[in-house]
């Protein structure tokens, strides 16, 4: 199983699922901020493009977006900002199970 867990989205990630590799997602701190619907419809980057079209591919290729439920709380990160981007608060236990599942794990 390939997976990735990681503080941040990239494109690799979304290459990666393209390429039809298994992906898992872990986002802490301020990376959940990137679930907020009004960040992901705006934020883009040289090189990279939207971050709308590169939720869209994980979504689309099934990759869950877990994220860390205390980061969350502390930046009033809600179910509801998350649910349609197939995101799940998590916590340590799930970002060390993915961790352990993992064949092979990237920080980026």
């Amino acid at each position: 199983r390939d997976s990735v867990a990681s503080r941040g989205l990239g494109d690799v990630y979304k290459r990666q699922a393209e390429a039809g590799h298994e992906v898992s997602i872990f986002l802490a701190g301020n990376a959940v901020s990137l679930m907020k619907t009004e960040i992901v419809d705006n934020m883009s980057a040289i090189g990279i493009g939207k971050l709308s079209d590169h939720i869209k591919v994980l979504k689309d290729k099934g990759v869950t977006i877990h994220l860390s439920a205390g980061s969350c709380k502390a930046r009033g990160i809600t179910e509801d900002d998350i649910k349609d981007k197939n995101g799940v608060l998590s916590g340590p236990p799930g970002l060390l199970k993915l961790v352990e599942e993992a064949e092979k794990v990237l920080s980026y």
